[in-house]
């Protein structure tokens, strides 16, 4: 099974781990391995991979409870952060990708310089095992996730800036507007919220699913937010009054909705079902534009290429697919089209 993918920031890449110590790196354009990376490195399986900024390099992190930053050119390892006493479970690059985050399940989150692999800053306070970190946009800010905890850091000090309270039970996702200002979490208890990041004010709660929230996005002008549901929803809202925008669900989709993305326009939204298929919708108007039928088990994971041509999925069923959102636009609304790339 695939453990994480992670798509490079120029659109030329994508990388994917599965249960085993290496993973591997293709072209998106044509399907090519350009890259198998982790040969000499993890002990065990990686659980979570992502690309830096300039889509150089790669940091994995592993049940060995260590991380390391790879070149994709030369498939040599950079740097090994090692300190963590448990699986790592969440990685990231902050946005000039000279820091890398970790979350383990040892419950704490480290801050590593990335590129000689010395620890910056070690943040405890945690009570469970980090499931997610993510840097702001602006640098400013780091949160990390665990159960019904989001804490945000100063990443430049290491000084622990507030914790959010608010959601009822466990957050299952979180992201942050694009300015970086603010950060929007989705929540078991079927709320979504969103928080200032200077302060970790609660500026806005968002109660229009029926069930669990599992994925969430601020579309790129950060003036609206998207939420996936269990309750086999998606909702849109305005993200500085909770207005709600739209509800994207169509007669087909009874099943849980896993995962939301907007396009880098913001004029579509792509979402992922556990049914397998993937859906597009006009993120203005709410109409339904295309669906793409191809995966047999439920969609982890959709996102749109930068440059909006085309969307990459990747599925329990142990693909990752590339669907071509520029065809699907010229047949509207129409069943979509796969181009050639498919991975497994």
């Amino acid at each position: 099974a695939i453990t994480s993918i992670s798509l490079s920031p120029d659109g030329a890449l994508i990388a994917a781990s599965w249960d085993d110590t290496i993973f591997t790196v293709w072209r998106l354009k044509d399907g090519l391995s350009v890259q198998v990376l982790g040969e000499q490195g993890h002990t065990d399986t990686v659980w979570i991979i992502a690309f830096s900024p300039d889509s150089g390099s790669i940091v994995s992190g592993s049940a060995d409870s260590t991380a390391i930053v790879w070149d994709v050119a030369t498939g040599h390892a950079v740097s090994r952060l090692e300190g963590h006493t448990a699986d790592i479970m969440a990685v990231a690059f902050d946005p000039f990708g000279t820091l890398v985050a970790t979350g383990s399940a040892d419950f704490s989150v480290k801050v590593w310089d990335a590129a000689n692999g010395t620890l910056v800053h070690d943040l405890a306070g945690h009570i469970s095992d980090i499931i997610s970190v993510a840097f702001s946009p602006n640098g400013n800010r780091l949160a990390s996730c665990a159960d019904s905890d989001v804490i945000l850091w100063d990443p430049r000090n290491g000084t622990r800036v507030t914790s959010l309270q608010g959601h009822k039970s466990a957050i299952w996702c979180m992201a942050w507007a694009a300015d970086g200002d603010r950060l929007v979490t989705g929540s078991e208890d079927n709320s979504s919220r969103i928080w200032n990041a200077e302060d970790g004010e609660e500026l806005v709660i968002l109660q229009e699913h029926t069930n669990s929230v599992w994925s969430v996005a601020f579309s790129p002008d950060g003036k609206e937010v998207a939420s996936a549901s269990y309750d086999a929803t998606v909702v849109t809202c305005d993200s500085y009054t909770g207005e709600e925008r739209h509800v994207f669900s169509d007669t087909n989709m009874s099943s849980v909705v896993e995962t939301v993305a907007y396009s880098t326009r913001g004029d579509l939204i792509a979402s992922g079902s556990a049914d397998g298929h993937v859906r597009v919708w006009d993120a203005r108007s709410g109409e339904f534009v295309v669906e793409y039928q191809g995966h047999e088990e439920k969609v982890k994971n959709v996102q749109f290429t930068p440059d909006d041509k085309d969307v990459v999925s990747y599925s329990e069923d142990g693909t990752i697919r590339v669907w071509s959102v520029l065809d699907a636009l010229r047949l509207v609304p129409s069943v979509g089209v796969m181009s050639e790339v498919e991975v497994s």
